[in-house]
């Protein structure tokens, strides 16, 4: 039963596609683009907007005349056209953007997504069911924008008769560009709705079943693995994290299996820690209703693997997704204890709110036996990007550097972007001394800890393989409000569906043309 209305809750919150017909009395609207001119507050209609104009004699360019659209992100104008019940017109930023490399973001892609997030919410708060959005600069960001910016988690809100908001392609030529968005922007939606969902519902069994419920229909294998399993594959830093709990601990395994069958995988870990108390350290927590925030590496992997899927990327993908919870019981994890790791060596564990970093040890140390290419994990690693970046960016670390120069340049083109962080022998060394173990879980004077926390993963690093480390403890949850933007502020951002997804794709497909201005 419960499965059920979950697998309601989400059809409801995700934006779906729907090309067929629809009755008569759907209300529908449209979204279109208004560049910026050279002049100040001058304003300049997008093709399909000029397109637009004409239908409907003029009537659009008197409207933004007086609708001051350069001092907002998007205005909405009633009685247009008799096919829409009102039209949205949204700043899509200068003609001549291009790619900034200050900012390291293809400015065009960003203002077209924020332009059509912004235009489809502003029609959505109108109770419209239908949105057409137009390409503006580029298809698969306005199609990823509009899906992304129309998304809310109310489910546990009582209102009556939520409108299911869809959104449509209006006279776009490049109709698989325009599903690569779609597709891309529900992946990240999917994302989003695991990571809010409340700890007493977010647990490891319901979101084992949920994703069961949603990755089988795309074709993706799915295992779920129970305590017995993971004390038999010696998982040991993840049992000791774990034991704290009432709730046994749990692990997805999941495969796509898209490239030639002999081909090594990419492994996808994503560390899906349910609710996280700090574990017996609660005395610094001020926050411990973000606690449930701690899954967020594991719901972007099952986002991820969706939109893999989805997009019939030809490659093999593992993925592995512990399932937990970190709190102080009885049989808690106690700080200054000396705990064996998956490599054999022993470790302290001075501080039980770090724990992140000893699941994922084990897992990256597993998948040594799935023989990959390259192995992408991704979780809250540590407080100090959320502290210092504060929603800004992903902290990525690898010694390959073809690898981070993908990845930076699939950031810029998503709008969620990569930093590099140092993996240098200064910050190993934090991780062995002093210590009564072979390392040490959190560095010396805890100064450098995000570094020091991926030093600690490299140790596992399966043989023969690359491996990125994404830190997405300041990216994937936004907190400072920002006006004018297709995230919605004390919303969780999806990071890093969509960059992992474009990575993906620039490494499989290196000749297929990359999203730019």
């Amino acid at each position: 039963m419960f499965k059920k209305s979950l697998q309601t809750l989400v059809k409801r919150t995700i934006n779906v596609i729907n090309y067929s017909s629809n009755c008569p009395d759907v209300k529908k609207g449209l979204v279109l683009g208004v560049y910026r001119g050279c002049n100040p507050g001058e304003v300049l209609m997008s093709d399909q907007a000029q397109a637009f104009n004409l239908m409907v004699k003029n009537k659009a360019k008197d409207f933004l005349l007086t609708s001051n659209i350069a001092q907002q992100g998007a205005v909405v104008a009633h009685d247009l056209h008799p096919d829409y019940f009102a039209v949205a017109f949204a700043d899509i930023g200068p003609t001549d953007a291009k790619y900034n490399k200050q900012e390291n973001l293809q400015d065009c892609l960003e203002w077209t997504r924020i332009g059509a997030g912004l235009g489809a919410r502003a029609l959505q708060s109108y109770g419209v069911e239908e949105i057409y959005v137009e390409n503006m600069s580029h298809a698969e960001a306005a199609a990823t924008g509009s899906v992304i910016g129309t998304w809310d988690f109310n489910e546990y809100k009582n209102i009556e008769d939520p409108i299911k908001t869809t959104i449509l392609p209006y006279e776009v030529k490049d109709q698989d560009i325009w599903k690569m968005g779609i597709i891309t922007g529900e992946a990240t939606n999917l994302a989003r709705y695991i990571a809010h969902l409340p700890p007493n519902v977010g647990t490891p069994e319901i979101i084992s079943g949920f994703a069961m419920d949603v990755l089988c229909k795309c074709n993706i294998n799915v295992e779920v693995r129970d305590v017995e399993w993971i004390e038999d594959k010696k998982l040991n830093s993840f049992l000791n994290v774990a034991k704290g709990s009432r709730r046994t601990p749990m692990m997805l395994e999941l495969s796509y299996c898209g490239g030639v069958p002999d081909a090594k995988p990419t492994v996808l870990i994503g560390d899906g820690c349910t609710y996280d108390s700090w574990g017996l350290c609660l005395r610094d927590n001020k926050h411990p209703e973000f606690g449930m925030f701690g899954k967020a590496g594991a719901a972007s992997v099952i986002g991820i693997m969706k939109g893999i899927s989805q997009l019939s990327l030809p490659l093999n993908v593992n993925a592995l997704i512990p399932l937990y919870e970190n709190k102080p019981g009885g049989m808690a994890l106690k700080p200054g204890s000396v705990i064996k790791t998956f490599d054999g060596n022993t470790t302290e564990v001075h501080n039980t709110n770090r724990t992140s970093r000893l699941v994922l040890s084990d897992l990256i140390g597993y998948s040594q036996n799935l023989a990959p290419n390259m192995v992408i994990n991704m979780s809250a690693l540590s407080i100090d990007t959320l502290k210092y970046f504060n929603s800004g960016a992903i902290y990525s670390y690898t010694t390959d550097d073809k690898i981070f120069d993908n990845l930076e340049s699939a950031s810029s083109a998503t709008g969620d972007r990569v930093l590099r962080g140092p993996l240098w022998d200064v910050y190993k060394a934090k991780t062995l001394w002093p210590s009564l173990a072979d390392t040490r879980v959190v560095p010396h004077q805890a100064t450098g800890d995000s570094m020091a926390a991926a030093m600690f993963l490299e140790k596992f690093k399966p043989k023969g393989s690359s491996m990125v480390t994404l830190d997405i403890a300041g990216s994937s949850f936004l907190q400072s409000p920002k006006p004018d933007h297709y995230l919605r502020p004390e919303r969780m951002t999806g990071s890093p569906v969509r960059t992992v997804l474009q990575f993906l794709k620039q490494i499989v497909c290196p000749h297929d043309a990359k999203p730019s201005c």
